[in-house]
């Protein structure tokens, strides 16, 4: 069922259902945090202990980025194919599942504001670079930073300043950008 389908629920509202005695974080796919974004989504792969332990603004900031990672999927929709869908593989994480997941230290995963996802039919190394390529070229309209992961996946958080970087914390300057694009992007 598509997120659209399903009833909206505020950060409050899903916080306030996480701390109920018959929780369980499975009970999240039933209500959206967006449009096409579920709590399940934000909460993906995570335990019913981990969603009772994340604070109410790991849900704030989730409904944050869930606006973004709305106008990231339009924006891809609009580019590559009118049936587009992104599939999250990682959003909020707690602590340990960040270590598990070798992320970074200050990872914004940690605070509910980086998404890990792909495009099906795009999750290829090559099919993935030109998600990112076209990615490169809308941050600075959408403000976010975008990690060019080398991987079938795509990472997008919500920090205020647009930049791209690598997994080794290379910040790609706008010539590396430019190249990128040159190299993976193709025509709409």
């Amino acid at each position: 069922m598509p997120s659209s389908k399903r009833p909206l629920m505020s950060p409050e509202q899903a916080y306030s259902l996480s701390q109920h005695p018959n929780f369980k974080a499975a009970d999240l796919d039933r209500y959206a945090v967006s449009e096409h974004f579920t709590w399940g989504d934000v909460f993906h792969e995570r335990t019913t202990q981990e969603v009772r332990a994340a604070g109410k603004i790991i849900y704030l900031n989730a409904y944050r980025q869930a606006k973004l990672m709305e106008r990231i999927r339009a924006y891809l929709r609009e580019r590559f194919d009118a049936m587009a869908t992104l599939k999250v593989t990682s959003w909020y994480r707690s602590p340990a599942a960040n270590a598990a997941a070798k992320g970074a230290t200050k990872s914004l995963h940690l605070y509910g504001l980086a998404t890990d996802f792909y495009v099906p039919g795009y999750q290829s190394v090559a099919g993935n670079r030109q998600v990112q390529a076209a990615l490169l070229a809308f941050k600075g309209t959408a403000r976010f930073c975008l990690e060019i992961t080398g991987g079938e996946w795509t990472h997008a958080d919500s920090r205020t300043a647009a930049f791209a970087f690598r997994r080794d914390g290379h910040v790609l300057t706008g010539a590396e950008e430019v190249a990128f694009i040159h190299q993976y992007g193709r025509a709409a």
